[in-house]
Order: C-alpha cells, then sequence, then structure tokens
C-alpha cells in the first residue's frame, strides 16, 4: 500500500514540475512576444 503511495506521489511531483515549466514557458513566449511588439511599434513610428 505505501509504494502505491509513493508512486502516486512521484507521478503527482513530475506532473507537477512539468505544468510549472509549460507555465513558465508560456509567461515567458508572452513576455517575449509583447516585447518585441512594443520594440516593433516603437522603431515603426520613429521611422
Amino acid at each position: 500500500m505505501n509504494k502505491n503511495y509513493h508512486l502516486i506521489d512521484e507521478i503527482y511531483q513530475q506532473t507537477n514540475s512539468m505544468f510549472k515549466n509549460i507555465l513558465i514557458s508560456i509567461i515567458l513566449s508572452n513576455f517575449a512576444t509583447s516585447t518585441l511588439q512594443k520594440r516593433t511599434e516603437y522603431t515603426y513610428n520613429n521611422i
């Protein structure tokens, strides 16, 4: 019984860190995209 709990805990930990990685990736890519758009707009406005 204890072994099963340990396995479930391990899977939970792995899934948790996977979700965190995905979340961080999404946030970073959104930030990068918005920064890029602002730079592009700034450049076009100053041409």
